[in-house]
C-alpha cells in the first residue's frame, strides 16, 4: 500500500475505534523524524515586550509525513523565573522541488524585570541520515537564543538573519554559505561554530565538523562559512552562534542550526565581484557596482542581496536582480538617512545563483560605513565677555544633539572621508545640548586675549558621533591691557629687578580721555595679590624692585580703572603673566638646565641658553644652543669642578591672533651650577656560553640615567663557582664592553664599574651559568656496545667518541671488568682506545660481555662537578 493511503487509512480508522488510538498516534508523530533546521530571533516592540519568531525547515512527504501545527518554547533567567508556551503555526511555504516545509511559529514575552534570559525549542527529531550527526534519526533539534535585559545598555532587538539556514554544494567544490546577519541597533555582531545540540540542550555526542579536503571555517566578522571542499555525499548540519555585542559587552546571541546537502555535479559555481568597504556620508546616493560570472557558459545566472536596507520592512535600497548567461552586471542605489548612522558598518550580502544541477552560489559581502557629515559653523561671533557659535542643525529624531570642543590654540588635525567620531587630543570637550534642532552655544567660560577653538560634532540617539567639524578660532573683543613682558633685570636674593611692559587694549579706547582711566599693577603675594602702584594711562611700563628674583619666580596682573563720577570703578584685569624661572644641575661634564615655569599669558616657543665663567663677573655671556622644549644640556667645553653662570631668553607670542606676529622676550634670572663626577652608572649584564671553546663571554652596557657618571669607566668582573659562593675579581676591562672568561662554563659572574675617581657603582645582576645547562649544550659524546677487535680494521677498539673539548676534563678514570668483576683494563686517558687484550696478560679477552665505570670530573660547582657513568660492551671476534 502507497505511504500516502497508509496514513489516509489511519486517519478513517482512527475516527472508528476511539481517542486511545488518538493518542498512541499522537505520541507516535511526535517522535517522526523531519527537522533539518531551525532558528529563534527577536524584536524589542516596547513596553517590555519582545516579539519572538521561531523558523523551521523540515522534510515534507515522501520524506516525512510528520508536520507541527503548534511548537513548545521554554524560556528561563540566570536569577529565576521562567516559563512554557505552546505556540501555534503562524507561516508555512512548501518548496515541492526539495521537498522542505518553511514553517513559522509567533510569539511574545514580556521578561519580569532585568536579567539574561534563555529562549529554547526542543523537538524530536531530525531527519535520518546526517552524516556528521550520529544517529541523527533519533536526536532531537535543539535551538536557544539569548538576551540581557538592562537599563544601562537599552533596548535590544536580535539580528536578523536574511539567507535561510538551508543550502546545497557539490562534492569536490568549496562551499559558500553567509546567514546574512544584519542588527536593527547597529550592534557589533560576531560569528563562531558550535557544536549541534540536542536533547536537554546538550551537546550532540560525538558531533563533529563536516570533514573537508582542507578546512571548514566561518569568518568571525562577515560570517561567511567556506568549506573547503565537502569530501562526503549527504545531509550535514552544522551550529554557528551569533553573538552581538555594544560597547564591548555580550547583550545577546541566536543560535542557527542549518543543514548542507552535498551531492554529485558537474556544475561549477559561478564568481561574484563587488567591494567589500565602503563609506557614504547620510544623505548622499551610495552605487555599488556588482558583476557575476560562471565557468559554464550556458548557465543563466541570477543577481540578489539582502540586507538591512533591503529588508521588507524598510525596503529603502534598490536592486533589481538581473538575471541573464555571463556576464551579468547589476548596480545596488542607496540612499542612507540619519538614523543609519551607527558604529557597526551595515553589511550587504550579494548572491550569484546559477540554474546548474544543483544550483550553486557565490557570495561577497560589502561592508558600508554610514557617517554623519560634520557640522559647519555658519558663524562665531565674540563679544567683550562671551564667544557666541552658530551653526544649522539636522532637524532628525535619530539626533540626540551636539557636543561642543574647545582648545586653546589650532591643531590643524582634519578627518578623512571614512573617519567619523572625534579623533583630536587637543581638545577639551566643555558642553553636551539635547535637541535635534538646537543651533546655538554661547561660552561665557572664555578670558581676555586668549585664542579659542572651537569643534563641533554631532550626536546621535546609538551613541555614534558624526564626523567633527573644521576647526574656527577667535578671541573675545579686547577691553583689558595685554602684558608683553616679565623680564627679570637684575637676580639677586634682596634687590632683584623684574621689568614689566603691556600694550593698552585693542577694541576699548582708553586714549581718547586718558584722564579718566589708570592702570593698576598687581603682584602675586603668597596666595594672594597686592597693589604694587598705580600709572597714568599714557605710562605702559613698571620696574619692580627689591625682589628675591634668585629663588622664586613672580607673577603679574594689571587692572584696568576707570572714574566714574567721584569714584573709580574696575574695568577688568589682563591675563596673569609670570617671569621666566630656571634651575641648573651639575653632572659629569654636563649641566642640565629646565626651564621650571613660563608665563600662561603667552605661548613661549623657543628658549635661547646663555653661559659665562662664575668668577668672569665683568665678562659676557655667550651663547651655547637653544631649544623648543622646557629643558636643555649643556656639553660643550665644560670642566669638572667649575662653576658656571646661567641665563635663558624665552621667544614667545600672543595666544590672541590679532597680534601674534609681535615677538615676545624675557629673560630668565641668573644661576649657578658647577659640573661634578658622580658614580658610575649601574652596568646591564649578559653571559653568552660556548662549549668549543669552552668559555663565556660577557658584555654589559650602562643603564643608568642622566646622574651618573659613563665615561672613561673601568670594569671589574667577578666570578664565583656559585651564586652564594665567595665572588673574586678575575679581570678588569678600560676598554670596551666585552670580557671572554676562557675554560669556563659554569658558574656565575656580575660587574661593576668605576671612573677616575675611584667610585664604584652598584653591581650588575648576577648571571649564572648552571651545570645543567652546561650538561646539556656540551656534554655529547657516543659510548659504542660493542666492538670486533679482528684486526680488519674496522671497529678494532672500544673508545669514547667525544663531541666535548677533552682538555675541559679535570680528572678521567675508565675500568672495565669482565663478568666475573675481574679488571681487564684501566686507563687515565678519555682519548683510551682498548684493543680487546686483558691489559695485566696482554692475551686476548675471550668474547662476551664486559662491564665499565667511567668517571671524570668538569670545571664548575664547587669546586668540580663529578660525572659517573656505567655500562656495558661486548666483544666479538
Amino acid at each position: 500500500m502507497p505511504k500516502f493511503q497508509f496514513f489516509s487509512y489511519l486517519c478513517i480508522v482512527m475516527k472508528k475505534i476511539g481517542l486511545t488510538i488518538l493518542f498512541f498516534l499522537s505520541a507516535h508523530v511526535l517522535y517522526a523524524t523531519h527537522f533539518k533546521a531551525a532558528e529563534i530571533t527577536f524584536i524589542y516592540s516596547g513596553g517590555g515586550r519582545h516579539d519572538f519568531i521561531l523558523t523551521t525547515f523540515t522534510a515534507i512527504p515522501p520524506v516525512s509525513f510528520a508536520d507541527n501545527d503548534y511548537l513548545t518554547i521554554n524560556w528561563r533567567g540566570i536569577r529565576g523565573g521562567g516559563g512554557t508556551l505552546v505556540v501555534p503555526r503562524s507561516f508555512v511555504r512548501v518548496d515541492a522541488s526539495t521537498m522542505i516545509r518553511e514553517s513559522r511559529y509567533e510569539f511574545y514575552i514580556s521578561f519580569p524585570g532585568e536579567g539574561t534570559f534563555f529562549i529554547s525549542m526542543e523537538q524530536a527529531n531530525r531527519n535520518g541520515g546526517v552524516i556528521n550527526v550520529p544517529n541523527s534519526i533519533n536526536i532531537p533539534i535543539f535551538v536557544e537564543t539569548s538576551l540581557v535585559i538592562s537599563s544601562a545598555m537599552g533596548t535590544n532587538s536580535s539580528p536578523i538573519l536574511l539567507n535561510p539556514p538551508i543550502d546545497q554544494g557539490c562534492f569536490g567544490i568549496p562551499f559558500m554559505h553567509n546567514p546574512g546577519a544584519f542588527d536593527p541597533d547597529g550592534d557589533s555582531l560576531s560569528f563562531r561554530f558550535i557544536p549541534c545540540r540536542g536533547a536537554d540542550g546538550l551537546d550532540i555526542p560525538n558531533f563533529r565538523l563536516p570533514s573537508a579536503s582542507d578546512s571548514i571555517s566561518i569568518n568571525p566578522v562577515t560570517g561567511d562559512l567556506i568549506w573547503a571542499s565537502p569530501q562526503s555525499i549527504g545531509d550535514f548540519n552544522i551550529a554557528i552562534l551569533i553573538e552581538e555585542f555594544r560597547n564591548g559587552i555580550r547583550i545577546g546571541s541566536v543560535t542557527r542550526d542549518m543543514q548542507i546537502s552535498i551531492q554529485h555535479c558537474n556544475n561549477r559555481p559561478p564568481e561574484l565581484f563587488a567591494p567589500e568597504h565602503l563609506c557614504v556620508f547620510a544623505g548622499d546616493t551610495l552605487r555599488i557596482p556588482v558583476r557575476a560570472t560562471d565557468l559554464d557558459p550556458t548557465d543563466i545566472l541570477t543577481l540578489s542581496a539582502t540586507g538591512g536596507m533591503l529588508a521588507p520592512i524598510r525596503n529603502d535600497a534598490v536592486f533589481t536582480g538581473s538575471t541573464g548567461v555571463s556576464p551579468v552586471y547589476d548596480t545596488l542605489i542607496w540612499v542612507p538617512q540619519h538614523s543609519d548612522v551607527q558604529q557597526q558598518p551595515h553589511p550587504i550580502y550579494f548572491r550569484a545563483r546559477d540554474n546548474g544541477t544543483p544550483n550553486l552560489n557565490a557570495l561577497r559581502t560589502t561592508f558600508v560605513q554610514v557617517i554623519g557629515r560634520a557640522p559647519a559653523f555658519d558663524s562665531i561671533v565674540p563679544t567683550f565677555d562671551a564667544i557666541s557659535l552658530h551653526w544649522t542643525p539636522v532637524s532628525d529624531e535619530s539626533v540626540l544633539g551636539y557636543r561642543i570642543y574647545r582648545a586653546l590654540s589650532r591643531s590643524g588635525i582634519t578627518q578623512d572621508s571614512c573617519e567619523f567620531g572625534f579623533i583630536d587630543a587637543n581638545y577639551q570637550r566643555i558642553a553636551d545640548l539635547r535637541g535635534d534642532s538646537i543651533s546655538v552655544f554661547v561660552d561665557s567660560a572664555v578670558s581676555q586675549n586668549f585664542l579659542y577653538c572651537y569643534r563641533i560634532v554631532r550626536v546621535y540617539r546609538n551613541g555614534t558621533l558624526s564626523q567633527m567639524s573644521d576647526e574656527f578660532c577667535t578671541s573675545l573683543l579686547s577691553k583689558t591691557s595685554i602684558i608683553e613682558k616679565v623680564s627679570i633685570v637684575e637676580t639677586d636674593e634682596n634687590f632683584g629687578e623684574i621689568q614689566l611692559v603691556w600694550r593698552h587694549p585693542l577694541d576699548f579706547d582708553v586714549t581718547t580721555n586718558h584722564d579718566d582711566f589708570r592702570y593698576v599693577i598687581h603682584r602675586l603675594t603668597g596666595q594672594n595679590f597686592v597693589v604694587l602702584d598705580t600709572n597714568q594711562i599714557q605710562d605702559t611700563t613698571f620696574l619692580d624692585t627689591q625682589l628675591n628674583t634668585r629663588d622664586f619666580p613672580h607673577t603679574y596682573k594689571i587692572e584696568l580703572i576707570e572714574r566714574q563720577d567721584t569714584s573709580w570703578i574696575s574695568r577688568g584685569f589682563s591675563s596673569q603673566a609670570t617671569s621666566v624661572f630656571i634651575n641648573a644641575v651639575g653632572r659629569n661634564r654636563r649641566v642640565n638646565i629646565a626651564v621650571l615655569q613660563t608665563s600662561p599669558s603667552w605661548i613661549t616657543e623657543r628658549f635661547e641658553i646663555y653661559r659665562k665663567m662664575e668668577w668672569q663677573s665683568n665678562s659676557d655671556f655667550i651663547f651655547v644652543g637653544y631649544t623648543t622644549l622646557p629643558n636643555f644640556t649643556d656639553t660643550t667645553g665644560l670642566i669638572n669642578d667649575s662653576t658656571y653662570t646661567y641665563k635663558v631668553k624665552a621667544f614667545g607670542r600672543h595666544f590672541n591672533e590679532r597680534i601674534n606676529d609681535y615677538v615676545l622676550i624675557n629673560w630668565s634670572q641668573k644661576v649657578n651650577a658647577t659640573p661634578v663626577i658622580g658614580p658610575p652608572c649601574v652596568q646591564q649584564l649578559e653571559v653568552f656560553p660556548n662549549c668549543n671553546p669552552l668559555q663565556n663571554q660577557l658584555e654589559w652596557w650602562s643603564v643608568g640615567g642622566d646622574d651618573c657618571d659613563d665615561e672613561n669607566l673601568t670594569f671589574h668582573i667577578f666570578f664565583s663557582t656559585a651564586k652564594t659562593g665567595n665572588f673574586t675579581r678575575i679581570d678588569s676591562v678600560n676598554f670596551g664592553n666585552t670580557f671572554i672568561h676562557q675554560n669556563a662554563f659554569v658558574g656565575c659572574y656580575f660587574v661593576t664599574a668605576s671612573n677616575e675617581r675611584n667610585y664604584f657603582s652598584e653591581p650588575s645582576d648576577t648571571i649564572c651559568i648552571l651545570f645543567q645547562q652546561f650538561h646539556d649544550e656540551c656534554m655529547h659524546f657516543e659510548i659504542p656496545n660493542v666492538f670486533t677487535p679482528n684486526g680488519d680494521g674496522i671497529n678494532d677498539e672500544f673508545k669514547i667518541n667525544w663531541r666535548y673539548p677533552l682538555q675541559n676534563i679535570v680528572v678521567f678514570t675508565i675500568r672495565i671488568f669482565n663478568r666475573w668483576g675481574n679488571l681487564v683494563f684501566e686507563s687515565n686517558d678519555p682519548n683510551f682506545e682498548w684493543d680487546g687484550n686483558n691489559q695485566a696478560t696482554g692475551r686476548p679477552a675471550p668474547d662476551g660481555t664486559y662491564f665499565y665505570v667511567i668517571e671524570f670530573t668538569l670545571p664548575g660547582g664547587e669546586p668540580f662537578i663529578r660525572e659517573t657513568l656505567s655500562g656495558s660492551v661486548t666483544i666479538l671476534r
